[in-house]
């Protein structure tokens, strides 16, 4: 009894229901996107994971670049999304998946233009820190891994919105740093979808 009534004290009081944490994201993604012009609709699974959100500030600090990049760098144009036959609002989905006992992954899916390997390996040739990785013997679906290495963009350009190659790199950091890991899979003009899988802290 004792166990089970701090277990709700903790719910109630300290632990947060994960799906809560993402509610912080969703009013500056929209601004952001309608001050490019674009339009999003961010829909938030409800879970049963329940987390300490004090042992994850950094991690959820980190995941703007993730809400970011996803209108900068990830979203079309409203004109672009109808020319490719999709709704002119963009979809964001969060998700979240109780994996064992001891861990839980956070599943962030877009369905914009997705990362063209292409473009991230052309990038990489440019730039002399990735000399040594023979980039053309790199997989498609690896080499779009280097959007986590420090200071990498995947624009020209730096902008308001994203500095140059601050970031995706961050993530990986705070993931690490708390004992999980991040994939990364995308499709050319179908999206993008991060996994994040982490411990369960309380």
């Amino acid at each position: 009894k004792i166990q089970s009534a701090l277990e709700d004290f903790n719910k109630e009081f300290i632990l947060k229901e994960v799906s809560t944490l993402f509610n912080q994201f969703i009013s500056p993604t929209k601004e952001l996107a309608l001050q490019q012009d674009k339009l999003i609709d961010i829909k938030v699974q409800e879970s049963d994971i329940y987390i300490s959100p004090k042992k994850y500030k950094d991690f959820f600090s980190s995941l703007l670049h993730i809400f970011r990049n996803a209108i900068d760098h990830g979203t079309e144009s409203r004109e672009e999304r109808v020319s490719k036959n999709k709704s002119e609002t963009a979809h964001l989905k969060i998700s979240f998946k109780r994996e064992s006992k001891k861990s839980f992954s956070i599943q962030i899916k877009d369905d914009g233009k997705g990362i063209d390997p292409t473009t991230i390996r052309n990038l990489a040739l440019k730039n002399k820190k990735f000399d040594s990785m023979n980039l053309d013997k790199v997989q498609d679906d690896q080499i779009i891994y280097l959007i986590f290495e420090a200071g990498f963009s995947s624009k020209e350009e730096a902008t308001t919105v994203s500095g140059r190659g601050i970031g995706m790199d961050s993530v990986k950091v705070e993931v690490e740093k708390l004992g999980g890991e991040v994939k990364v899979a995308s499709k050319i003009d179908e999206g993008t979808t991060f996994t994040i899988k982490l411990p369960i802290l309380t």
